[in-house]
């Protein structure tokens, strides 16, 4: 067929969703789609004509320009039919509700709507709180930000309770998995959002929940005392950490992550590969060596005969101290920085 709009003219076809042909006289909601693109709007009327015979088939408006390929159905219908009946304002939170988040040219485009009409539709629109201006000129519906919010701190929780040692998530891997859903300019602005509320909180590029704290689950706590006490049996003649876990039967996935969050919460501290020694360990042997010196430098040697152990243990905890920033090496003497 031939399609004529004031006087722009394309050839196309018809594509209907309810039935296989069209009776005289009735009406009905299909779409048009035309060999090359033209400029029309929603409420443009239109007539269309056979090309040979030449003949007119028959006439309508435009209730929608940006159609996709919808299926064979009652449901494509039923949503031709809300798009025909919708307001200004339905029409946009509808847009929204599929792409999720738009800027004001695009959603003018798809609707239709000229930049004058928008403009006043969406400012009614933020104050009346049906949709939310995430950045200037993006906007996105007030449903879709909260469910995005809620699958933001599902996904935080959810990482929570699969690392419990860990203090948060990575937020460039809380986006990766949220982008399936979501733009990735909408999740950004809802994390941002949340930091601000205070419900997530960011500490460089980890995002957690601002009433979480890593921890010990619940069903490791008695297995962890053992690993602990017997941490502390071996004073500095320590085995790798790994080897501790294991004698308890903790699953080998928390080794990496305990280990850690022994020296994030001070339980222990690091001495050579993979290995930590027990907390008292350490606040007894720098206790000693610290009223020993009496606050003044020493050698090596010095620390050898107060603290009494091996030479590799030695130097790997006065190592610990200069990383701790306790102690100052210059040359073969230590310094005390307290």
């Amino acid at each position: 067929m031939h399609f004529y709009c004031g006087t722009t003219e394309s050839s196309g076809y018809i594509v209907f969703f309810d039935r296989n042909e069209l009776r005289e006289g009735s009406e009905v909601l299909c779409q048009i789609r035309l060999t090359n693109p033209i400029v029309v709007k929603r409420g443009d009327r239109f007539i269309i004509r056979r090309p040979s015979p030449s003949e007119t088939i028959g006439g309508g408006w435009v209730i929608g320009t940006a159609g996709e390929k919808y299926r064979f159905g009652e449901e494509t219908i039923q949503k031709l039919l809300q798009q025909r009946e919708a307001s200004s304002e339905e029409r946009v939170l509808d847009v929204l509700s599929t792409k999720k988040c738009l800027d004001k040219n695009e959603i003018s485009k798809s609707l239709s709507i000229s930049c004058d009409q928008i403009n006043e539709i969406l400012n009614g629109m933020i104050d009346s709180d049906q949709i939310v201006e995430i950045e200037p000129g993006f906007f996105t519906s007030k449903e879709v930000y909260n469910d995005a919010g809620s699958q933001v701190k599902f996904e935080v929780h959810k990482y929570h309770e699969l690392n419990p040692f860990r203090i948060g998530i990575s937020k460039a891997e809380c986006i990766q998995i949220l982008e399936r859903n979501f733009p990735k300019k909408l999740i950004e602005a809802v994390i941002n959002k949340e930091i601000e509320k205070r419900t997530i909180a960011r500490e460089q590029h980890i995002i957690y929940l601002t009433d979480f704290e890593p921890h010990i689950p619940k069903e490791l706590v008695s297995k962890f005392d053992r690993v602990l006490d017997n941490l502390k049996h071996d004073r500095m003649e320590v085995k790798e950490w790994g080897e501790y876990c294991r004698s308890e039967n903790v699953h080998s996935r928390f080794e990496h992550e305990s280990y850690h969050f022994m020296i994030t919460k001070k339980l222990g501290y690091p001495i050579g590969d993979k290995q930590l020694i027990h907390y008292e360990t350490f606040d007894d042997q720098f206790k000693l060596l610290y009223h020993a010196t009496k606050k003044q430098p020493f050698s090596l040697q010095d620390a050898r005969e107060i603290l009494s152990m091996p030479r590799k243990n030695l130097v790997k905890f006065l190592e610990l101290l200069d990383f701790l920033q306790f102690t100052k090496r210059v040359k073969e003497i230590r310094k005390w920085t307290l």
